[in-house]
This record gives structure tokens, sequence and C-alpha cells, in this order.
């Protein structure tokens, strides 16, 4: 195995780990940003939080679908580098 064969499977490796921690975060802020984003519209006018103009709400909301996308995407590349399990004839 050469050097550049190496460099290549750890990059590789490295990849999957960062995937590995980085799925379950993205996951979460895509779906807690959206409801608390949500919440806003939910909370009585008076409420402190309602106080903020409207653009903080929706730059919450479109930072969670965000993170939901890159979600989506770091499952779907973990599925093609995973090789699937071999159908024995």
């Amino acid at each position: 195995m050469s050097a550049s064969e190496r460099v290549r499977l750890r990059m590789l490796e490295q990849q999957k780990v960062f995937r590995g921690y980085a799925i379950p975060i993205a996951l979460t802020l895509g779906v807690t940003l959206p409801l608390l984003a949500g919440g806003w519209f939910l909370l009585p006018q008076y409420t402190v939080v309602r106080q903020l103009p409207i653009y903080v709400p929706l730059a919450i909301l479109a930072s969670g679908l965000i993170f939901a996308a890159m979600a989506a995407y770091f499952i779907v590349a973990e599925r093609k580098a995973t090789p699937g399990p071999s159908v024995a004839a």
C-alpha cells in the first residue's frame, strides 16, 4: 500500500468519524430550532420574547431548516460510503 493510499484511507476514516458526530447534532438542531421559532408565534403578545422583531424567529427557522438539510445530506453520504450487506448465493 502506497503512502498516498494510506493518506486517502485515513481521510475517508476521518470523514466517517466527523459524520458520526455531525449527524446527531444536525438532526437535533434541525428539529429543535424550527420548534423554537414556532413557539414565538404561540406566545402571548405581552411576553418579552414576543417583543423581538419578526426576523429573529424567521432567522432561527431558516437556520433550523439548514441544519435539517445538512443532516439529510450527511445521512445520504454515510449510506453511500458504507457498503451494504453482501448477499450470499
